[in-house]
């Protein structure tokens, strides 16, 4: 009876002691989650999530620490020098991020960080900001192959540039997205190995999807030729959109700009067409770029809009470019005043120019 009895106490302090020790555990937990969910944390994170200046340069970043005002930063993707710097404790401002000693992407990179840091600095309750930088064994590697394979296709050696190819795969293999559209860019043109418009699309859709610019208009060119799959005007117009916002190329920027607002135009599917969004782009395009086909884009978004007579003299200037244009062939010249009378003699009628099938 005894035993019994002693041994129902051991059990029930047994289960006190449980549910104390289980107890203490949820707390620990619910500071530590509530330590991570601070408002300030939160609002940084989002920030660094949303902001477009990163996305832009294919940067990513997140919040580490957060303690009363005292943020740390990490750079998880971004040019591997950054990230270097960044962890061995280098300062923004300081000798260890000038910027003469760095490849364009780099400096680009290193400026969309600048701007969101001032941002940031600009949130209620930061008091200062330290940044370090991510360790990523398969995106270095695979950078560093690019930079090698990069290096030997700018030689003028054939033998250099073939053996740059089967590196410069690798690196795409590992997901490194310039590394894609430059492999994309050589299948597409047919330099160094035969053309194959199949493998340039499949490599432009993956750094396309990763945030590169040059292949997000690409992509969009090859979805609304149809030379490799089925012309989808819907998919042309998205990744022309994604390409038309970046910031990290003004070139491809403007080219999109133009060609979406073509598109946007003359789209042979009716629903797709936005005469006002064509009109928007194609004004931002001429912008840019005040001569060639920009002025085009122009007209046919004057015209899809209804407005004639600006699209009349629009086409007119256009046809005045391409007469007095030096480096097109006679052949060529031809071809194109003749299409563009034909949309003129349609603006003069008062009709939009729809492209065909």
């Amino acid at each position: 009876m005894k035993s019994r009895c002693l041994a129902e106490r051991i059990a029930r302090m047994a289960s006190v002691r449980r549910w104390s020790f289980l107890a203490m555990v949820a707390g620990v937990l619910l500071v530590g989650c509530s330590a991570w969910a601070s408002p300030l944390r939160d609002q940084i994170q989002k920030e660094l999530e949303s902001n477009p200046s990163l996305q832009a340069q294919q940067v990513k970043m997140q919040v580490v620490d957060e303690k009363k005002g005292c943020v740390t930063l990490e750079l998880t993707e971004g040019p591997k020098k950054l990230r270097d710097l960044f962890r061995k404790g280098y300062e923004i401002s300081g000798d260890g991020f000038s910027e003469i000693n760095f490849k364009e992407d780099t400096v680009k990179a290193l400026r969309s960080i600048k701007r969101t840091l001032r941002i940031i600095k600009g949130f209620k309750g930061v008091k200062e900001i330290a940044m370090t930088g991510a360790i990523n064994p398969v995106l270095d590697q695979a950078e560093d192959l690019y930079d090698d394979a990069a290096h030997q296709l700018s030689l003028n050696d054939s033998q250099a540039r073939a053996d740059a190819l089967p590196v410069l795969t690798r690196s795409a293999e590992m997901g490194f997205a310039r590394a894609q559209a430059e492999l994309a860019k050589i299948y597409a043109k047919g330099m160094d190995m035969d053309k194959d418009e199949r493998k340039a699309f499949f490599w432009f859709q993956k750094a396309a999807e990763q945030g590169d610019a040059e292949a997000q208009l690409n992509l969009a060119n090859l979805y609304a030729q149809g030379s490799v799959t089925d012309k989808d005007y819907k998919q042309a117009i998205d990744w022309y959109q994604k390409a038309a916002e970046q910031e990290r190329n003004l070139d491809v920027r403007t080219r999109s700009q133009i060609a979406l607002a073509s598109l946007l135009a003359t789209c042979p599917e009716e629903s797709l067409r936005d005469g006002n969004a064509a009109l928007e782009y194609a004004k931002k395009g001429c912008a840019a770029a005040p001569n060639g086909i920009a002025i085009e884009s122009l007209a046919a978004a004057y015209g899809r809009c209804e407005r004639f007579e600006e699209a009349v003299e629009q086409e007119q200037k256009w046809i005045q470019q391409v007469q007095a244009a030096k480096f097109i062939s006679p052949v060529e010249k031809e071809k194109l005043i003749g299409l563009a009378n034909q949309r003129l003699e349609l603006y003069q009628k008062r009709q939009a120019f729809t492209a065909p099938e």
